[in-house]
């Protein structure tokens, strides 16, 4: 499981006095996020690289007032992408007397058509 800490600041607007008065209430909102991992390689020998990536910023879904009229309850919503990055332990079977596939088995067999169509000056611009 990795944990995401952080902050974000809720700005709502509201209006009162039968619409002729407006406020806005700012709130900092802080989190902490439980993120269970789909698959954790139980050979890992560390896990010291934790990189977070946020796929979505706090968005509100839906704002009401509370039952009682003194509170506004809102829902947000944010979404994070984790990778946890450690070193691990591969056994690859090795064939002593080769393979019998040829490597366009593969799909990685390249035609002449393929290179028709590159621009051979991509590369070329001004320099920084």
């Amino acid at each position: 499981m990795v944990e995401v800490n952080g902050s974000y600041e809720a700005n709502i607007w509201y209006s009162f006095d039968d619409n002729t008065k407006t406020e806005v209430v700012t709130e900092k909102v802080t989190y902490c996020d439980v993120i269970k991992l789909k698959y954790r390689d139980p050979d890992c020998m560390d896990d010291h690289d934790v990189l977070v990536e946020v796929l979505q910023q706090p968005n509100c879904i839906e704002a009401v007032i509370s039952p009682n009229g003194n509170k506004i309850i809102v829902h947000v919503e944010r979404e994070f992408l984790v990778e946890v990055i450690g070193e691990t332990k591969v056994c690859v079977v090795t064939h002593p007397g080769g393979c019998d596939c040829d490597d366009d088995e593969w799909g990685h067999g390249i035609d002449d058509d393929e290179f028709e169509d590159l621009n051979p000056d991509f590369l070329l611009g001004e320099e920084e």
